[in-house]
């Protein structure tokens, strides 16, 4: 039923297009005359533009009102979802953090250990 309105309504606005298309090829502005009937023209141009964007409006305002509910009710269920995902980002991430720092630390601690028997084994050969 609402296709067939919408449907009607273009091809009502379609057959005028066509006649005002059709006019407008004849407008032509070179003495007084000519300017009041191409503005009078302008104005029924003018109209048909706001008559069109009115019927886009009527048919295309409940449609985008449904569209803004139905986004709505899915962003309130994805919330605490998206939250659960956060969450568990961070935890995965604070322990990939724990890890790094353990391995730099074990690293820093064997770097250490070197250092100190290469000082060791250095003292030993000067020592000879």
């Amino acid at each position: 039923m609402e296709n067939t309105k919408i449907e009607n309504t273009i091809t009502s606005i379609k057959k005028e297009q066509s006649l005002i298309l059709q006019k407008s090829k004849d407008i032509a502005v070179k003495d007084d005359k000519q300017m009041t009937r191409a503005s009078e023209f302008l104005s029924v141009v003018k109209e048909k533009i706001k008559s069109i964007e009115n019927n886009r409006i009527f048919f295309v305002k409940p449609l985008n009102e449904q569209v803004r509910k139905i986004n709505g009710e899915f962003k309130k269920i994805l919330e605490p979802f998206q939250e659960t995902e956060r969450k568990i980002k961070g935890a995965i991430g604070s322990y990939v953090d724990e890890q790094n720092r353990i391995v730099a630390e074990k690293r820093r601690k064997e770097e250490e250990a070197r250092k100190e028997e290469a000082v060791r084994i250095a003292e030993q050969v000067s020592s000879f």
